[in-house]
């Protein structure tokens, strides 16, 4: 596949049911041949501590690792 078919969704949040899931359906209905992934925090409790909360977002080096798909 193209490299211009593929799409990464990184977000400050659990990538189920949010903000991300709808961009990628709503792009999916436009390119269907398009390949989509996404990026977030992990799926589990999120700790209002902006120090621990931070911890948990994707890494520049998550989504470097992650754009090689």
């Amino acid at each position: 596949m193209s490299r211009h078919n593929q799409v990464l969704i990184v977000e400050p949040d659990i990538p189920y049911g949010g903000i991300g899931a709808e961009i990628v359906a709503q792009l999916a209905e436009r390119f269907p041949c398009a390949e989509f992934k996404r990026l977030g925090m992990p799926r589990e409790t999120i700790p209002a501590n902006p120090v621990l909360h931070a911890g948990l977002l994707p890494t520049e080096e998550a989504i470097l690792d992650a754009l090689t798909f």
